[in-house]
This record gives structure tokens, sequence and C-alpha cells, in this order.
């Protein structure tokens, strides 16, 4: 006789015998039958669930008491699960809610089985259920559920027979290391090919082909239970598992494991163990990034000064003429009443600018808009990823920030985006390395972390540049379109000449005059060329404040690794933009050393934000382009 019938009819046995006891207590005849309803009681016996011999009466009408949901008797295989409920029932033969109840068990005797919990409290319908794990070997015993907290209700107890399983199962079992997302709920994928993990797409709406697949629950905080997950295969073999997890159905972990045993033994059990990694987005190609930065702050001090005197000269004559005569200690500006300097300055602009000739008054405003353009100067060109990230998030050792377009905005006068590569020049170009980063904040979010590098930024090209392709032509004509150009239109070696009455002083002074530009270019543009071991890049990194000596481009930017937008729309689980517009570009953490023995720098404002331009990434990184 099995055990379960066994179990069953001492149940039924117990039960009779009971009834009739009941019976004669109370004087109602036997009549051979079910217990008599007259008395208002039927009883179950019970053992005490920890292996005594007392058999208690438990009150079924009228009377508060306990009774089973799912079956008293509970049969499952070795590692199975199975939910056991019982209803916590009133005097009044109403469910009783929001009420605790324990349930228990001989551990020794369960061999490794186990509940997940060992309280549950009854919901609205007076039903409380707690989760049974099958263990790894064949057990028989009880669990108690009792009313916690009170005598006057009788407990009941379950009858559970854990049985060796007559085919192979495999038991799968979760970790998530990271825990940088609260997951809730992973998709495991069974297979059975030639396939292995390493030709496992990146992409997870990409995985097919499984010929079974298991859901598994985390725990509330996300975690895993230490009880492995059962996946019955009926004796099928398996070669391999990939486990997709999901928040708010966005993918944020996989982990595949492979190798598995080509033949497997009925009655036997193979364990998977599968390592759940942050999946992170396809970033691999090209993106269109716009930089912005403060030029001016890359000059060395001394040079930074000079320039930014002249710039607020063109700005505001008035303004850097009182600060000259306070730096020469011709007057203390302390002791100009507060305000009337600003007036005094304004009346000084004004003379001036209505006393000087149209031609001085747009040098002026010309000079101005430089001033404050190169202020806040716009580089544009592309940023390009060679290499996908690593499983740990690790991008490759080598990418490219190649910045080739200047747009620089003026007042006085509109200019297009210019292709400085079609000129002759680079604007800025290194090469950097980093790491995707996941975090959750509500939502999931992605972000790109680079690491210090140098860039080269030709701000001696671009200052040329500028006067010779924007400030020179638009100011003084079209044909000034060179810096000799420029000097000539203001020294005519043959008006000279011609005062002087000697002819051959033309062909010296143009000469004197084109060697002098050609030398003070040179000049600029070989010791401004390559700045990588003074111009550093960085984004900020992950839960950081700014330090007090960084300025920001604009308020309320954020100081953080560059935030990603993937799109999952489309099915495309790759990168959309780097930032967004506005205060949500990304932040540089950008510094400006003097020197060696300067390993912090100066800090310089910077922003960037890009989209993508392709998935493919051309050339070989560190070329240069």
């Amino acid at each position: 006789m099995t055990r379960t019938l066994a179990t069953l009819l001492s149940v039924a046995l117990a039960t009779a015998l009971a009834a009739c006891a009941s019976d004669r207590a109370s004087g109602v005849p036997d009549t051979g039958g079910r217990p008599g309803r007259d008395a208002g009681t039927d009883t179950v016996p019970t053992d005490g669930g920890g292996g005594g011999d007392a058999t208690t009466d438990v009150p079924i009408s009228g009377f508060p008491h306990l009774e089973f949901v799912t079956e008293q008797v509970v049969d499952l295989s070795i590692a199975q699960r199975r939910d056991l409920s019982v209803r916590y029932v009133g005097g009044d033969d109403q469910p009783v809610p929001d009420t605790q109840i324990a349930f228990s068990y001989d551990e020794l005797r369960a061999g490794g089985s186990q509940l997940r919990s060992l309280t549950a409290r009854t919901d609205e319908s007076g039903v409380a259920t707690v989760e049974l794990i099958g263990g790894t070997v064949a057990a028989e015993f009880e669990v108690r559920a009792a009313v916690r907290g009170t005598e006057e209700v009788a407990p009941i107890d379950f009858y559970v027979t854990v049985q060796q399983k007559d085919s192979a199962d495999y038991l799968i079992r979760l970790y998530y290391e990271t825990r940088a997302v609260t997951l809730q709920n992973v998709e495991v994928y069974l297979f059975n090919d030639d396939v292995g993990c390493a030709d496992i797409p990146r992409n997870p709406d990409d995985v097919f082909g499984a010929i079974d697949q298991v859901r598994i629950l985390p725990l509330s905080d996300g975690s895993f239970d230490d009880m492995p997950y059962e996946a019955a295969r009926e004796d099928i073999p398996l070669t391999h598992a990939v486990a997709v997890a999901f928040k708010e159905d966005t993918p944020v972990a996989m982990g595949c494991t492979d190798g598995l045993p080509a033949e497997i033994e009925p009655g036997s059990d193979t364990l998977i163990e599968i390592e759940l990694r942050d999946l992170f987005p396809d970033i691999k190609g090209e993106f269109q990034v716009t930089n912005e930065f403060d030029l001016l702050e890359f000059l060395p001090g001394t040079a930074q000064t000079v320039v930014r005197l002249i710039g607020q000269f063109f700005d505001s004559p008035g303004a850097t003429l009182f600060d000259i005569l306070d730096e020469l200690g011709v007057f203390d500006s302390s002791d100009i009443p507060f305000g009337l300097d600003g007036l005094l300055a304004d009346a000084i602009d004004g003379i001036l600018f209505a006393v000087l000739p149209p031609e001085a008054v747009a040098v002026f405003e010309t000079g101005s808009d430089i001033y404050n353009a190169l202020q806040n100067i716009t580089l544009q060109g592309s940023m390009i990823f060679y290499e996908n990230a690593d499983e740990n998030g690790a991008l490759a050792e080598c990418n490219e920030l190649v910045l080739d377009e200047i747009i620089v905005n003026f007042d006085t006068f509109d200019t297009p985006a210019f292709d400085l590569s079609s000129y002759g020049y680079q604007g800025a170009y290194g090469t950097f390395t980093g790491w995707l980063s996941i975090e959750d904040e509500g939502d999931i979010n992605y972000a790109l972390n680079i690491q210090q590098f140098g860039l080269e930024l030709n701000y001696g090209e671009i200052a040329v540049f500028v006067l010779e392709t924007i400030v020179f032509p638009r100011v003084i004509g079209p044909e000034v379109d060179s810096m000799e150009a420029f000097v000539e239109s203001f020294v005519d070696c043959e008006a000279i000449a011609a005062d002087i009455g000697w002819s051959g002083l033309t062909g010296i002074c143009d000469s004197l005059i084109s060697a002098a530009v050609s030398g003070l270019r040179d000049f600029l543009t070989s010791q401004t060329a390559d700045v990588s071991s003074f111009y550093v890049l960085a984004t900020p990194p992950s839960d950081s404040t700014p330090p007090s000596d960084i300025e920001l481009l604009e308020e309320g930017m954020r100081w953080a690794p560059c935030a990603l937008e993937v799109g999952t729309d489309s099915g495309e689980f790759q990168v959309d933009t780097l930032g967004g517009p506005g205060r949500h570009r990304c932040v540089w953490d950008a510094r400006f050393r003097t020197s060696s023995a300067d390993p912090t720098g100066a800090p310089v404002p910077a922003a960037f934000d890009g989209y993508r331009l392709s998935t493919r990434a051309n050339g070989v990184c560190g070329d240069g382009r």
C-alpha cells in the first residue's frame, strides 16, 4: 500500500472514530454514517504536526476554524513547488481577513524541503498561502497551519510526500551580482542545438529557436530564491540556456550557460547556473556631436588676460578704460559712488561711437562679436565607437572624437557651419575609452562614462580661420581673405614707394609684409596645434557634485555621466542619442593644465550632445582621419 493511500485511510478512520466519540458524548445516536449535523460540529483529527499522538477536535460550523483550500495530502517530486493554502473562518461562518497564519514543520524529517515563508496573512477571502519547495531527497512530513496568537482555533496539518522523479529534470539557479536594477521577471530559454553562448545575439529580440521557455519571478527586492527552479524536460537533453531579465518590458540583464551534458539519466537532476549581467545597448557606430566651450579658457594666464582685455575693450571701451586707470593707480574705483562708474562708461561709449566713422564702429562691433563668440564657440563633428561594450560595460581601448566643423554665432551677421577640413584645418581630435553604466532611478537609465583623455584642440588654427574666412571678408571686403591682404589693406607699398620716389621699395615692402604675416601665422598654428598634454576631457563621475571651481555653460545642467537615449520602440536595442538639447546636454569635466606640475588644471566650461549617424565605424581608430 502506498504512503498516499495509507494516509487517506488513516485520516478517514480517525475522522469516523472521532465522530462516533463526539456523538456518544452529546447523546446523539450513532447512525452508522457521517457524524450527525444536529450536534453542531464535525471533527478532523490532527496529530500535532510534529509526530505526536494527540488528536484534536476541530469545530467546522458555528466556531472559528481553519479549513483547507488546497488538497490536504500533497504529493510532489524533488525540487517541485506547491502552494499550501488555508482559509480562516470565524464563528459567523464568514472569512476572517488580515490575520497572520503560522506554518511549521519538522526540518529534519523534511530532508531539505522547505517553506519559502513561515507566516502568511489572510486576504479579503480569509485565505493565506505559502509556497512549499521540494528538496533534493525523498521525504515524508507534515506542515501545520495555525492562527498565530491564539489557542482557541485548532491547527490543521498538510501531509507531504516528496518523491523521486521518474524522469530527469533541469534545475535552474540565477545569480545577479550587480543588482543595478530591481528585476521584475526573467525569461529562461532552453535550447537543444549546436549553437553556444558565443553565438547568442546581444539583442534579446533576436533570441529564437528555443524548445522551451521558463518564466522566473524574483523576490520582492529583485533577488532570487536560493532554491533552484525546476524545468521538466522529460529526458530531452539541453545544450544551453539563455536568461533575459526585464523591468517594465525593458531587457536590462542577460546571461547564458552552455556545455550541458549530452546525456542525462532518468531520476537525475542537472543544475544550470546562470549569471545575469547588465545588458548594455548597442553603441557601435558614428554619432554627430556638437561640442561647446569657452575658447578663451584654453589660453595661458597672461595671454588670456591680454585677450580678454582686448575683447572687453571692443565690447565696452569706457568700462575697459576705467579698469586700466584703476590698475595703473590713477584713481581708486572704490571712491566712485555705486553705479556711477557704469553710467560714466556708457557715456564714454556713446560719445566714442558717435564721433567715430562708420567703418571704425563696425570694427568695434565685430571685435565685440568675436570676443563673445570665442567664449561660447561650437565645434561639430563625429564621436566614433569602434566596438560595443563588453559584458562588463567596458568600451574598446580606442574610440575617436573628430571635430571638423566650426559654428561661430555673431550678432552683427550670420555664418553657416564651416567645414574646417575643406579649408585644410582640423578643429580638434582625440582618442578615448570608457564604459557604459546602468542605473535604476524609477526608470531605466543608461549612461556613457568617458575616462580622462587629451584633446588636440587647434585653437590657433581656428583663430586664423575665423579671421581670414569670416572677419576680414565681412568687415573690410570680400577681397580681403587672408592676413596678408588684411595688412596690405592698411599698408600700400606702391604709395609709400611713390612718396619716397624709389620704385624698388615696392618689392621690398611686399616681401617684408609677406614674411612677417607668414611667420606670424606659422607661429600661431605651430605653437597651439597640439595641446593634448594640457587640455583634458572626461565625463563627471557618477553620484558626484561639481567642484567649487567648476562653471557650467548653462544653469541647471546635470553634473553626471552622459545620459543615453536608447531606442526600444523599433525593436532596436541601440543608443540613439547622447544627451539632449538645452540643459540636457552632456557635461564635459574639461581641464586646462599649464604644465605637468599642474595635474588638476583649471576648469573649462564645456558641454556636448549627439545623435546617431550610422551603425558602422569606418577606418582604423587612431588614424586621425
